[in-house]
């Protein structure tokens, strides 16, 4: 009986993170946008995969499937949204440098505190 006021709950917080413009009016999206939202819902839909993945698979241990998707995550999958993120945008590498120094610059000043 709980089901489904939760999955109206997960979508009243869909719709206030990623504010429509239908819903709140407002300027229309850019491309940018739409991709953003739809790599968040694929990301989502992935996540919500791996339990089913872990029950699906009773000969291997949670802790298993837990660390494989992991690893694949560090090194597979998010260098290659990086790359991604870089081939669709050219001006990334200015914004992936630049957000790199201010937190090379944070930690350093956290460090010296």
């Amino acid at each position: 009986w709980s089901f489904y006021p939760i999955v109206a709950l997960d979508a009243v917080g869909l719709l206030l993170i990623t504010q429509p413009s239908f819903a709140f009016g407002g300027p229309a999206n850019d491309e940018s946008y739409f991709l953003g939202a739809l790599s968040a819902l694929v990301s989502a839909v992935v996540a919500g995969l791996l339990p089913v993945c872990v029950r699906k698979s009773r000969m291997c241990l949670w802790t298993a499937v837990n660390h494989c998707s992991s690893a694949l995550s560090a090194l597979v999958f998010s260098p290659a949204a990086i790359l991604a993120w870089l081939w669709y945008k050219p001006a990334a590498w200015a914004e992936a440098s630049a957000g790199l120094g201010e937190l090379l610059l944070f930690r350093n000043c956290a460090l010296l505190v």
